[in-house]
């Protein structure tokens, strides 16, 4: 299942969002693991999403090094 972009990009912050509130709002002792892991699952989103773009900018970064060393070979010959 695809999501649209902006949903897609929203999710870390509802889940965020979800557990500041959770912790704001509810008046019980057990408030604390929802928001835990609310918070810990927005953290963990942005830590893989910011991984992921990261090594895609590099495996990029690396495709264009090697077609700019065969564009200049193929002008040499």
């Amino acid at each position: 299942m695809v999501l649209p972009k902006p949903v897609y990009e929203s999710i870390p912050y509802a889940y965020l969002v979800a557990g500041v509130l959770t912790f704001l709002l509810i008046e019980s002792a057990g408030r604390y693991l929802p928001a835990v892991f609310f918070v810990a699952a927005a953290l963990m989103i942005f830590q893989l999403r910011h991984s992921y773009r990261q090594n895609q900018a590099e495996q990029d970064e690396a495709k264009a090094r090697r077609m700019r060393k065969l564009a200049r070979r193929l002008n040499t010959d």
